[in-house]
């Protein structure tokens, strides 16, 4: 390679490696967003989905679950905890486990709370 063009290709790799930090920096500092308050687009958030609000189109986003299962937990909705989602058919322990982090159940009926609180007595 003639050595002007050994002097081009370092040139441009270098420009191109100082570009590269500082568009990192530039994302470092960039203000973070909300997670939107519904929808699937939450999860790329890391925020969970409410198991009793969201429509199934969008439970079926989360991991091990599909469209059928993700129809399954509407059916058997309102759900209190991730014990009761363990009782919605097709989803075993292993799936409700790999679900902790993703469910919320918010806004649960009085019927959750009595449920709740027993087991906390």
């Amino acid at each position: 390679m003639p050595r002007a063009a050994t002097r081009a290709t370092t040139l441009i790799a270098t420009a191109l490696l100082l570009r590269a930090a500082c568009d990192r920096d530039s994302v470092a500092h960039a203000p973070r967003r909300e997670a939107p308050a519904a929808g699937g687009a939450r999860l790329l958030y890391g925020a969970p989905l409410d198991a009793n609000r969201e429509p199934a189109e969008a439970l079926a986003l989360l991991p091990r679950i599909g469209p059928a299962r993700a129809a399954a937990i509407v059916a058997e909705r309102p759900l209190c905890s991730l014990a009761d989602v363990d009782r919605v058919p097709g989803i075993g322990p292993i799936t409700v486990q790999g679900l902790a982090q993703s469910l919320a159940f918010l806004d649960l009926p009085q019927h959750c709370a009595d449920e709740l609180q027993a087991i906390g007595d």
